[in-house]
């Protein structure tokens, strides 16, 4: 199964986003993963990165700069992220 999971880099969210993925790629699902909001840390960008090393092709991380809905200036956030979304899939 290929799974599209969509999160955030900014709180609490991505430590359950790690979670999940980890748990689905363990079992072997492929996992699209979109993140939005702020640009992923160094630690994300590492987490990231060795999950595409692990995994090869079974994981895909895309970042969208696309503002979270609850953001300042997010006017756009749904054209944004709609095109990080159909690159994903």
């Amino acid at each position: 199964m290929r799974v599209l999971l969509t999160t955030d880099t900014i709180g609490g969210v991505w430590t359950f986003t790690k979670e999940l993925t980890t748990e689905l790629l363990r079992r072997g699902h492929a996992i699209a993963l979109v993140s939005f909001g702020r640009r992923p840390s160094h630690e994300q960008q590492a987490w990231c990165a060795a999950q595409s090393r692990t995994y090869g092709p079974s994981f895909q991380f895309t970042v969208s700069n696309a503002p979270l809905e609850c953001m300042e200036r997010n006017e756009f956030v749904f054209e944004q992220g709609a095109g990080a979304l159909f690159h994903a899939a």
